[in-house]
């Protein structure tokens, strides 16, 4: 079974991550399941990588929805206490004030 995504009338899948991807074997893993890809990737790594998200003068909508996708996933790895604290040390954020409802979607 085969996974792709279409991107500006390119089609990624595995063919092209073979031949264009310095880590063709991780981007497939993604292509097949991306939000097991990342539940995985947060417990391994935590959140370093996603701190952007966080910045009230850019993507704060993505971190707005990364912690209603994510706050369980967080919370269970031991890793929410973690991003709270990036989140308020970098940006002056509260996470907790971004998912309102407390509940992960």
């Amino acid at each position: 079974m085969g996974y792709s995504f279409l991107v500006l009338n390119c089609i990624i899948d595995a063919d092209f991550l073979r031949k264009h991807s310095r880590n063709a074997a991780l981007g497939i893993e993604y292509l097949k399941d991306p939000r097991k890809w990342s539940e995985n990737y947060i417990r391994e790594h935590g959140t370093d990588a996603l701190m952007a998200f966080f910045d009230p003068k850019g993507k704060i909508d993505h971190g707005r929805k990364f912690v209603r996708r994510y706050e369980n996933v967080l919370k269970e790895s031991g890793r929410w206490e973690q991003l709270e604290a990036q989140a308020r040390e970098r940006y002056g954020v509260d996470i907790n004030s971004l998912n309102p409802q407390g509940a992960a979607k």
